[in-house]
């Protein structure tokens, strides 16, 4: 059995992305009889999702001043560590392979000169363009669609059926929303009577806009909320959304994989790389990074109207993100280091 380790973080600041992307590729770990162990800061919304999710984990003190001294000591027990985090550098890497554990980088933006890891995976639509460079020459790429780290509950999702009128809206801002955009998004959204609409709060929102949330859901019978959600009921709720209103970050892969026409809010710096490659392609419409009233109606209501527009991107998306990449890399993983052991 190999055991592996996983250093990623969350939070109310980098949102939940890194944690989520890193349970899918560890489920799929574990179904290969891998034994995983998380390590992560002491962010409570972290532990609780791994308690949640039933994966052991390791709590960084916050007085861990110099980590990378305690992870080499750390490592020593196990034979694989992915990494998932942008405060990782290259001397942190390199040191880290130099110990001979078999590396693995879980990467956005291609910010190190190189490489030292025996694997990088970058699943984003534009990781191809970004030039990775290998340190040593042995690492092997895992770049685009094809490798995004999805939940196993979002694999081959079956072609979205498309209603000629809408009835179902959903609005997620991912696991956190330091923006506020959720509730700016429901007080524009929430006069159409008309449509019932899903809102999704994610485990890092900060309780002063929960409650407010709250307080106008209390107000809107169309509206209703759902609370730290696991990936089986997001993906009922994609299935069930005519259109979503989403923001530019993980979320918008199983958007893509579900088929849901989708409107976007740049939330994060991070996010705007994938907005851009999204919406040349055609999979979604970009607002930029504000909520603006006059701009938000005038793009949903241009979907509301134009089935056709909401067929096309919905098929566009679906073939761009089949769901499939955790398993792929999961499987890439094992292979190479079964290669290097053998």
């Amino acid at each position: 059995m190999l055991k592996v380790a996983i250093r990623a973080d969350g939070g109310s600041k980098i949102g939940m992305g890194h944690i989520t992307r890193c349970l899918a590729l560890a489920e799929e770990l574990k179904d290969e009889n891998c034994d995983i162990t998380f390590i992560t800061k002491n962010i409570e919304a972290v532990t609780k999702k791994l308690i949640e999710e039933k994966f052991k984990f390791i709590a960084l003190s916050d007085l861990q001043t110099e980590e990378i001294i305690y992870m080499k000591e750390k490592i020593k027990g196990f034979d694989i560590l992915i990494t998932d985090s942008y405060d990782i550098d290259f001397k942190y890497l390199d040191e880290i392979k130099k110990r001979g554990i078999f590396l693995v980088t879980v990467d956005d933006l291609n910010l190190l000169e190189s490489y030292p890891s025996d694997i990088v995976i970058n699943g984003n639509i534009y990781a191809e363009d970004l030039n990775y460079t290998s340190t040593y020459g042995q690492t092997k790429f895992l770049l685009g669609t094809k490798y995004t780290l999805l939940r196993k509950e979002f694999r081959n999702i079956p072609p979205k059926e498309i209603k000629d009128t809408l009835e179902n809206i959903l609005i997620t801002m991912g696991g956190s929303d330091h923006n506020g955009f959720t509730l700016k998004i429901l007080e524009i959204i929430k006069e159409r009577r008309d449509l019932k609409i899903d809102v999704v709060i994610g485990p890092s929102f900060e309780d002063k806009l929960v409650n407010e949330i709250n307080e106008l859901v209390k107000m809107n019978g169309n509206i209703s909320m759902y609370y730290n959600v696991n990936a089986e009921i997001m993906k009922e709720l994609m299935i069930k959304a005519d259109i979503a209103i989403s923001a530019g970050g993980s979320t918008l892969y199983e958007l893509a994989a579900a088929g849901v026409p989708t409107i976007v809010i740049i939330a994060a710096d991070n996010q705007i790389k994938n907005v851009e490659y999204m919406t040349k392609v055609e999979c979604i419409l970009n607002l930029g990074f504000e909520v603006n009233k006059d701009i938000l109606l005038e793009n949903f209501n241009k979907l509301s109207y134009d089935n056709m527009k909401r067929r096309e991107i919905s098929s566009k998306c679906q073939k761009l993100v089949n769901g499939n990449g955790a398993k792929i890399c999961a499987n890439k993983i094992i292979h190479e280091k079964s290669i290097l052991v053998g």
